[in-house]
């Protein structure tokens, strides 16, 4: 610049430094900042146009800012700050050791390189003066610094660069999304160790999804800094940790650890969310043990919801029953093979008065109670539901017409050695008398619905409980009076029997009145 006069040309107050100082800001927060000394000392050349500067011998490196602003101040007076005149260089990496990093848990990466700062001398209470000059006494400068700072070349007159600096203060260094736990620096050398999860495991969910995609393998940066300045990004692969073995999955996302899927779910290799999620058994399956690869298949005919736990949860589908019943024969009991309805031993032809497809609706399974139902045998012809089953543990219930009598137990055994039953049933009489499911018709009670119940008479043409009318009343009256009548005569002719029997002179009186007479 110009006006660089030397120091006796100027008159300074008592408290101010008599030197010119050229100073760098350095931002610790977006509301304040630092001044960092450049220069141990500076001298003006006769011209005045020239000022040279002796560079400090240390920095500590948390001032550092790739192109600080710089202003020089002589006294009072101080210059506006300019921007770009001066860079630190950042440091740089030159090999990163292992190539290839887990996802996550501790792992060590050593990193070699140049333009590292020299750790911490240490000093009392952190003075860095003291530990600047513990720092130069022990003759160990920052040999890969280089010319840490240089003016900009922005014309040929730019003069010569500084020397070297000490670059005093320990690094900083990350891995993807992780931060690099220093353990071993110098000037060229790192060792560090990355105890969080270095990337994310997953892309984001896209529409319709739940979780996103897992990232099997992906490219994380692994870079050093000096306060502000950073090095260039170096690339190493962080692949996915996976449990080692199917049947187990890793129940944090921070953490290459598994354990082993809860019963009810399964994980596989081949599975979309391996190894971060064990999924739920699906509809139809369970699962009773942990750590599994696969889930059991419920019985034939059976069923059960996601995530079942136990073979207890398989259930008969609709249309069918479990023929191995409680000992109370109250309900079929999970977890065995189911019976269907529409078997050919639980069905019968169609009444004369109920045709299939014409009175009688027709479907695929006996599953409708209270209502008639036909369905095809296995010679496709319409045959009438005797049953109707509703699945789950329930027993078979009469299908309207029907009453079931009891239950028989069956020949063989099942797989387990359990005893199997089948409901029996009769035809009602009329059919009209059962309503379906144990109930009678209005008119009807007892075993079958086969009794009439009071103020009903049977009628013999079709068997059926007729409602008692006007003429039916009197003439029941009628009987009774007349049953009445008869019991008061029988026993006034007991009575005088016994009178006779018991007195000689009413027996003598009795006779001679019956004789006169």
């Amino acid at each position: 610049g110009y006006g660089f006069l030397g120091i006796t040309s100027y008159t300074f107050l008592q408290d101010q430094v008599k030197e010119y100082n050229l100073r760098l800001l350095s931002p610790v927060s977006a509301s304040s900042q630092v001044e960092v000394p450049l220069c141990q000392s500076m001298l003006a050349a006769p011209d005045g146009k020239e000022l040279t500067c002796n560079v400090t011998r240390c920095w500590d490196i948390k001032h550092l800012e790739a192109y600080p602003k710089v202003l020089l101040q002589l006294g009072d007076l101080r210059t506006e700050p300019r921007q770009g005149d001066i860079r630190v260089m950042p440091p740089i990496i030159s090999s990163v050791t292992p190539l290839q990093i887990p996802d996550s848990g501790e792992t060590t990466i050593e990193i070699d390189g140049s333009g590292f700062s020299d750790p911490y001398w240490p000093a009392q209470d952190g003075d860095f003066q003291q530990q600047c000059a513990n720092a130069t006494a022990a003759n160990q400068p920052s040999s890969g610094a280089g010319q840490v700072l240089q003016e900009a070349a922005t014309n040929a007159s730019a003069p010569p660069a500084p020397p070297a600096v000490l670059l005093i203060g320990s690094m900083k260094a990350k891995v993807g999304s992780a931060e690099c736990v220093i353990e071993e620096q110098n000037s060229s050398y790192i060792k560090c160790t990355i105890k969080d999860p270095n990337r994310p495991l997953r892309a984001p969910p896209e529409e319709g999804e739940t979780f996103g995609k897992i990232h099997r393998s992906l490219d994380v940066s692994v870079t050093v800094s000096m306060g502000q300045v950073k090095s260039s990004p170096t690339r190493i692969k962080s692949a996915l940790s996976e449990c080692a073995q199917e049947g187990y999955y890793r129940p944090s996302l921070s953490s290459p650890l598994c354990s082993a899927c809860p019963i009810g779910r399964f994980s596989a290799k081949t599975q979309d969310q391996w190894p971060l999620l064990c999924e739920d058994c699906k509809a139809g399956k369970y699962n009773d043990q942990e750590g599994q690869s696969l889930c059991k298949a419920c019985p034939t005919n059976t069923n059960s919801v996601p995530g079942s736990v136990s073979l207890q949860d398989c259930l008969c589908i609709d249309g069918h029953f479990s023929r191995v019943y409680d000992p109370t024969r109250s309900f079929g009991l999970p977890g065995y093979a189911c019976t269907a309805c529409h078997e050919d031993g639980y069905l019968t032809d169609e009444f004369e008065d109920q045709k299939c497809e014409e009175e009688v609706q027709t479907g695929t399974l006996c599953n409708q109670p209270n209502v008639n139902l036909c369905v095809r045998d296995r010679k496709t012809d319409w045959k009438l539901c005797i049953f109707s089953c509703k699945g789950g543990t329930l027993l078979p219930t009469a299908a309207p017409g029907f009453f079931v009598t009891g239950h028989s137990k069956l020949d063989q055994l099942a797989i387990n050695g359990k005893e199997e039953y089948q409901p029996t049933s009769v035809i009602c009489n009329p059919e009209g008398a059962c309503q379906g499911s144990q109930e009678c018709s209005p008119g009807y009670e007892g075993d079958s619905c086969s009794q009439c119940v009071k103020h009903h008479w049977r009628d013999t043409d079709d068997n059926s409980c007729v409602e008692c009318g006007f003429m039916q009343m009197v003439g029941t009256l009628i009987l009774a009076g007349m049953a009445m009548m008869g019991g008061v005569g029988v026993f006034f002719l007991a009575m005088l029997y016994m009178k006779i029997r018991s007195d000689p002179i009413f027996k003598e009186q009795f006779i001679y009145v019956g004789t006169r007479t």
